[in-house]
């Protein structure tokens, strides 16, 4: 019978991390970056590169290159319960794919991931995983190069939904309407909206993870659900997170000059930018779950301005960050606000003898807060 060690034994600079690798895998993420064209991107995980994955979900495999006791590449597979094709099963994301620009590491991790995607649905370890995915940032060289230009044999990244990370800067002009914003608690009307529109979406996810997310993810509270009103009923509901205990981010290489801007526009009352290679404060809006009765793309765009108005209101944070995916397009209605936005897609991956599983392409649920 297969299962992972077989695969693993056949491929030897492969190796299944575990947490007394943290530190070598700490110093690895340190000297590998990733490319946004005006500077580079740095993940810091310290002090527990595995909190992260923890939080993303409770089930997860860590592989990393080591040549020469030393590592050249990693990738993390976060194992979940997911709607796919609006009936639940195992989704495995594909994350932290790094890999130095060294033949011997790449050939390995080809040979591997060829292997390990092609018979992951035979193993216990990913819970009989047969349908994986991963969102890669267009602008990311190195990425594009490794798996999607050269790509690894008999691996496909199917392109499922193109979509914007936007980050929001600074609001401007207020938000005339009707509706209203308050926090809530986790309640069975708040679930059943949140449930509604997950499963109709492409790895939503189930109803029990609200509540694995209250006791899981560090600095998450029911503080941090908010529920839209029109009039008395509930049309919206969203959360927002800072996983700043886990992860954050870092930009290396910004010019003197950005940075002087950057202070200067900080002299005015509603922008809060990072300055020189601090860790960016980012306040991640979670996705948004609409109920769809009587909602137009108009009342989505008004109501998910009015989220960000309301998220930005104490500017604690640097930006506010989430997924807006194409068919959606719901940042065209932010004008005249200040946001910025980087284009990325979200892809499945499997290996070419294996089916794949999305029937349907218009509705995906994917949240910023967990790349």
């Amino acid at each position: 019978m297969q299962n992972l060690q077989n695969i693993l034994d056949a491929h030897p600079f492969i190796k299944l991390a575990s947490e007394k690798d943290n530190d070598q895998i700490l110093c690895f993420f340190e000297k590998i970056a990733i490319s946004d064209k005006s500077a580079d991107i740095i993940y810091e995980r310290t002090p527990d590169y595995f909190a992260f994955l923890k939080e993303r979900s409770e089930e997860f495999l860590v592989f990393i290159i080591s040549i020469n006791s030393d590592i050249n590449g990693i990738a993390s597979f976060n194992f979940r319960q997911a709607f796919v094709n609006q009936s639940i099963q195992t989704v495995g994301y594909i994350g932290d794919l790094r890999i130095k620009s060294n033949f011997k590491a790449t050939r390995a991790w080809r040979n591997f991931a060829e292997d390990f995607l092609k018979n992951s649905h035979k193993l216990q370890e990913t819970n009989h995983c047969d349908c994986f995915y991963t969102a890669l940032m267009n602008s990311n060289k190195i990425s594009t190069i490794n798996f999607l230009t050269k790509g690894i044999k008999n691996i496909e990244f199917k392109a499922i939904q193109d979509y914007k990370m936007i980050n929001f800067i600074a609001k401007t002009l207020p938000v005339f309407s009707n509706y209203k914003i308050k926090k809530v608690s986790i309640n069975d009307e708040i679930n059943e909206i949140i449930k509604d529109s997950q499963k109709k979406r492409q790895f939503g996810y189930n109803f029990e993870e609200p509540q694995r997310r209250l006791k899981t993810w560090n600095n998450f509270t029911k503080d941090n659900f908010l529920a839209i009103y029109d009039n008395d009923e509930i049309v919206a509901v969203a959360s927002f997170w800072d996983p700043k205990f886990s992860k954050r981010i870092v930009r290396k290489g910004i010019s003197p000059y950005i940075d002087f801007l950057y202070k200067a526009l900080n002299m005015l009352p509603m922008f809060n930018l990072p300055i020189g290679e601090s860790p960016i404060s980012i306040k991640y809006l979670n996705q948004i779950d609409f109920k769809e009765e009587n909602l137009t793309k108009h009342n989505k765009k008004k109501i998910l301005k009015q989220i960000l108005h309301y998220l930005s209101q104490h500017q604690e944070q640097n930006i506010i960050a989430y997924c807006d995916f194409e068919n959606l397009s719901l940042h065209q209605g932010l004008s005249p606000d200040i946001y910025l936005t980087m284009d990325m897609c979200f892809y499945e991956v499997r290996h070419t003898e294996r089916p794949s599983v999305i029937d349907s392409q218009d509705n995906v649920s994917f949240e910023m807060s967990l790349v």
